[in-house]
């Protein structure tokens, strides 16, 4: 009987493992040296079999920790099993669990084991009987020896199919030589055995000879040959790659690519659409209304404009000789009005203020966009803060960023990084810097609730100034905004006093909002 099972019959039977000198003695007198390997082996089952002495070691120290038990192995020179292995160990000798992954299927190399030696006082009529016994056990079983003719014939059997299977395909191999084909020429023959290597090389061929499952007749060889054989069919693969089953005349995709040009002419078609329904409606300056006639100015508007932004009017009137009847009526249409053109400057165009002139026409200012933020320091984003929390989404209070040393700068740069793009924006507290064409560079605004803040504003009205400015309030979670700022059109965000990893989805809600904002009133500064 193999060493381990031997050691673990005898601790779950209660039986104590005698040792003595250089072996181990079981019950029955079974006597096996300390250095025979057992079935027990380390990185799961693929290392380096355990002696029967490391195990009895472990055993024998299976209430101490594991680094005396370390210690003790080096002291006495005694193989270390791992932490993991020791307590799958543990719980396989002590009858706790039947199996181990650690337990190889292979069984060590044997080393000769010996009959324990009966004491002198025990030599007497009863060696004789004992040695029958003895000579029982050392002859094989029945069972053993029919295993073993069994397994001979299964090996013999399986070896002349095998010797078939090659005799066949030594056959099918000479083929006649290309003269000896009648009817057909060399070059016809050549071509027509280059093709069908082609096509073997395209099909998927499945080897029918050996059954993929084993016949009722060789269950005996498989079962007997499992514990050699069982690593080299974990590590078998079958020959099927990629490019051998895409290359298959069996198998069509055709249905695959069908799919593909489906979808992509129901995207042309939705972006057909789409486009169509933008020229009708006349979004983005693609379309215009052609009834639409640039008014005619009156003298009053016309001594107005500066010099340097005179318009040239040019007047045709069509005569009323040639106004020709509408169609399905009999009498004649009415003269058409006399129609006017007005070719003009980008400040005679402001100052005309064409319907079909949309924020898109408007030509890009020079210079990055810009922010306004209060000036008061008990504003919650001020120019103390608002690089720190519009960049890394952090927010921390003026008040102390003040106490602290930080000097306050009359403009901050902010860097939103949006994909592959970067963005600078310039905010500002003091709109008194501000040339009327930099208000046009103005996209979005932090308020507070006094009114007082859009003293000097472009704009005089709120709604002017929301209507130019995407306007922003910071309140935190457990305060209600204000009754004027609720009646503003104003986005507003929310923070924790004490939680400071909520600042980055306020900083996300702002740059959403503004981009939303952008897309459609100032393009010119929005990134995709």
């Amino acid at each position: 009987m193999e060493a381990l099972q031997l050691l673990r019959n005898a601790v779950v039977s209660g039986v104590e493992v005698q040792r003595d000198g250089d072996a181990f003695v079981f019950a029955g007198g079974v006597r096996m040296p300390k250095e025979t390997p057992t079935a027990f082996r380390g990185k799961k089952g693929t290392g380096d079999y355990y002696s029967l002495e490391a195990a009895w070691f472990c055993l024998q120290h299976q209430v101490a920790t594991y680094p005396q038990y370390v210690a003790l192995c080096t002291q006495n020179k005694i193989a270390i099993i791992s932490l993991m292995e020791r307590r799958e160990f543990l719980q396989y000798i002590t009858g706790k669990t039947d199996t181990s992954a650690c337990i190889s299927l292979i069984p060590p190399p044997p080393l000769p084991s010996t009959q324990a030696e009966a004491p002198a006082s025990q030599l007497t009529a009863d060696a004789p009987a004992e040695q029958p016994a003895a000579s029982a056990a050392a002859a094989p079983a029945p069972q053993e020896i029919q295993m073993n003719e069994k397994l001979a014939a299964e090996k013999q059997k399986l070896a002349q199919k095998l010797e078939q299977r090659d005799a066949s395909t030594a056959t099918a191999k000479k083929r006649p030589a290309p003269q000896e084909v009648p009817g057909l020429s060399a070059d016809k023959l050549e071509e027509l055995r280059m093709k069908r290597q082609k096509k073997k090389q395209q099909e998927i061929t499945v080897d029918d000879d050996l059954p993929k499952e084993p016949a009722p007749d060789t269950l005996g060889f498989v079962e007997a040959d499992a514990q050699v054989t069982r690593d080299i069919v974990d590590r078998e693969r079958p020959p099927r790659t990629r490019s051998s089953i895409t290359q298959s005349s069996k198998k069509k995709f055709g249905n695959v690519i069908e799919m593909v040009n489906k979808m992509l002419r129901e995207q042309q078609d939705s972006r057909a659409r789409r486009r169509a329904s933008d020229v009708s409606a006349g979004r983005g300056g693609e379309a215009k209304d052609p009834s639409w006639v640039a008014p005619k100015p009156n003298a009053a508007d016309l001594e107005s404009i500066p010099l340097e932004t005179q318009i040239t009017i040019k007047r045709t009137e069509k005569p009323a000789a040639e106004s020709t009847p509408s169609l399905g009526s009999g009498t004649a249409a009415a003269t058409t009005p006399a129609q006017t053109t007005a070719v003009a400057t980008t400040a005679g165009r402001a100052l005309l203020r064409q319907p079909s002139a949309t924020p898109r026409s408007r030509p890009k200012p020079k210079g990055p966009p810009i922010i306004i933020v209060p000036t008061s320091i008990n504003a919650l984003v001020t120019l103390y803060n608002v690089k720190e929390f519009l960049e890394n989404g952090r927010w921390q209070s003026s008040v102390e960023l003040r106490n602290e040393g930080k000097r306050k700068l009359s403009n901050v740069v902010i860097q939103r990084q949006k994909k592959q793009f970067t963005t600078s924006y310039t905010v500002i507290d003091n709109i008194a810097k501000l040339s009327p064409p930099d208000w046009d560079r103005v996209v979005a605004a932090f308020v507070i609730e006094q009114e007082w803040q859009f003293h000097g504003w472009m704009w005089q009205k709120t709604v002017e100034i929301f209507n130019n400015v995407r306007g922003f309030f910071l309140r935190f979670e457990d305060e209600q905004p204000p009754a004027t700022v609720k009646s503003w059109d104003v986005h507003i965000l929310v923070i924790s006093k004490n939680k400071r990893h909520l600042d980055h989805a306020a900083m996300e809600s702002f740059w959403e909002v503004l981009d939303k904002y952008l897309s459609v009133n100032k393009p010119h500064y929005y990134v995709h």
